[in-house]
């Protein structure tokens, strides 16, 4: 694992640490939880001690999950026997995570996986030469020194191929002009003019010959953004495009993007307001907005060519945002993009440039659940899954305390409920009643008959109540009370012979509803 992905997840469980916490302050029996409230401050500022020393040749994993354990078995205990209310602390899952990436890439250094630090790491190169820039008192001078900081990046990184000059204007053949861009990019053997002719001045360039328009800033707003977007629709179109390069005809032209060097606003509010500064279907749509103290908001746009039909898109837009661990990735993209675009112009194999951008999109893929995901403890994943015969469960599960976890079931697909408890209809979406609560996970079975621990009053500390039902699973009848004696254990029905059963059950038993 490289150092990047370990400090992520550290700062990630830091940050969850102590919203377990926070969690807990607001609790109704906050009182009682005050032991584990004092744990994990103490935890968390353990935790902090590792994130800010040299966590990445310091193995503290196991003794984190130590000591979560200890803390999430004392909120359940807690939970259970003072205040009979649901309560849970979940911290273990992300230093599972921690411990089984460690594991899976310790010796794991291949090119591939390498890439999204190496991009990082020349993003925070950026951030640092740029931090020093900012003791330039004009701000004039500020913008300029930006401006240079990314065209001696581009140099290093896209080698004599291509030739990155410091702004200037793009003109087409009918006299048509852009307005002031900040860098332009075009094949080296472009015929740009310089007026001034000096190494470093302003370019006259022609649209035929730009591979891409780089607007510069050294702060972002949304405002800005839109400004900047706007500025960009200047360029004058490439009339032949199709016909000099027919497989660039669906593609935009120039390559146009904007760099910051930090934001007024996060990423995140960015990402949101991205379709209100412009519009993909731009006369120049912005293929990336990079900032480089948080990451970059990537244009996407799919064609379907073989699609037909009424409602059916034949190009799908879209955007995605990259951060944290992600965040370097927009530099690889600007660069891939680039290099892959000169190559076409100059009648070069661009396969290279292909197989690096499906590199880096696979490195943009984040997994489907984040690290502090505790399945254990998800509310909402509740499947249906089959009791016994008829008996399903419904969907609708509730915590009694952190360690009775309960469902309603359906039986032959209607719900049990208790007509003796009416509810709200929209409790439960569509019922008249409170539904009946099993422990579903506790049964036992004989022939056709289950047996289930259901609880009533299941969240009342008073006043629940545990005790064993039992249902016919073919018809769906209950014979609780029509056994010899009742159930004290749902393994008891195991031991009962075929004659203890009613020979008979009638559904209408059942307390279904319809």
């Amino acid at each position: 694992m490289s150092k990047l992905e370990l400090g992520f997840l550290i700062r990630a469980a830091l940050r969850h640490t102590l919203q377990q916490q926070e969690k807990l302050l607001r609790h109704n029996h906050v009182v009682e939880l005050l032991p584990v409230i004092q744990k994990l401050a103490q935890f968390t500022l353990e935790l902090e001690k590792w994130y800010s020393s040299k966590y990445h040749l310091k193995d503290r994993c196991e003794y984190f999950i130590r000591e979560a354990e200890k803390i999430e078995a004392e909120a359940d205990c807690i939970s259970e026997k003072m205040i009979w209310s649901y309560a849970p602390v979940s911290i273990v899952p992300i230093f599972h995570k921690i411990r089984d990436r460690q594991t899976a890439l310790r010796n794991e250094q291949s090119y591939p996986k390498q890439l999204r630090t190496q991009f990082n790491n020349f993003r925070l190169g950026l951030l640092e030469q740029i931090a020093g820039a900012r003791l330039l008192e004009n701000n004039s001078d500020l913008g300029d020194e930006v401006e240079r900081i990314l065209v001696q990046y581009l140099n290093r990184r896209l080698g004599g191929g291509v030739r990155v000059l410091r702004g200037g204007h793009i003109y087409d053949y009918e006299n048509n002009r852009s307005g002031q861009i900040d860098i332009i990019i075009t094949p080296a053997n472009a015929l740009g003019f310089c007026p001034a002719d000096t190494d470093d001045g302003k370019y006259n360039v022609m649209i035929d010959q730009v591979i891409a328009a780089i607007s510069v800033t050294s702060r972002l707003s949304i405002v800005k953004l839109r400004e900047r977007r706007q500025q960009l629709q200047g360029i004058p179109d490439f009339k032949q495009k199709a016909q000099n390069y027919p497989s660039l005809q669906d593609q935009p032209w120039p390559l146009c993007y904007i760099v910051a060097a930090e934001s007024d606003d996060d990423l995140d509010t960015l990402w949101k307001k991205w379709d209100e500064t412009g519009s993909p279907d731009d006369k120049h749509p912005l293929q990336m907005g990079l900032l480089l103290d948080s990451g970059y908001i990537r244009a996407t746009t799919s064609f379907y060519p073989a699609a037909s039909g009424e409602g059916l898109p034949e190009k799908v837009h879209d955007v995605m945002p990259g951060d944290e661990i992600y965040a370097g990735l927009g530099l690889g993209w600007l660069e891939v993009q680039i290099a892959r675009r000169n190559c076409i112009l100059t009648n070069q194999t661009s396969d290279w440039a292909h197989r690096l951008s499906k590199q880096l999109s696979n490195l943009e893929l984040r997994e489907a659940s984040p690290p502090t995901y505790d399945k254990k403890r998800d509310r909402w994943l509740f499947p249906r899954c089959s009791v016994h015969g008829v008996l399903t469960t419904t969907g609708y599960g509730k915590w009694a305390h952190n360690k009775l976890l309960l469902f309603s079931i359906y039986i032959d697909e209607k719900p049990l409920l208790n007509p003796t408890k009416p509810i709200p209809r929209e409790k439960y979406l569509r019922y008249d009643f409170e539904p009946r609560w099993f422990k579903v996970d506790v049964k036992a079975t004989n022939g056709d008959y289950c047996a289930l621990e259901e609880w009533t009053d299941s969240t009342d500390h008073e006043n629940h109540q545990r005790r064993i039902v039992v249902f016919n699973s073919r018809t769906g009848a209950e014979v609780t009370d029509k056994l010899p004696r009742p159930l004290n254990d749902c393994s008891e029905l195991e031991k009962l012979n075929p004659s203890d059963f009613p020979q008979t059950a009638c559904l209408g038993d059942t307390g279904v509803s319809g």
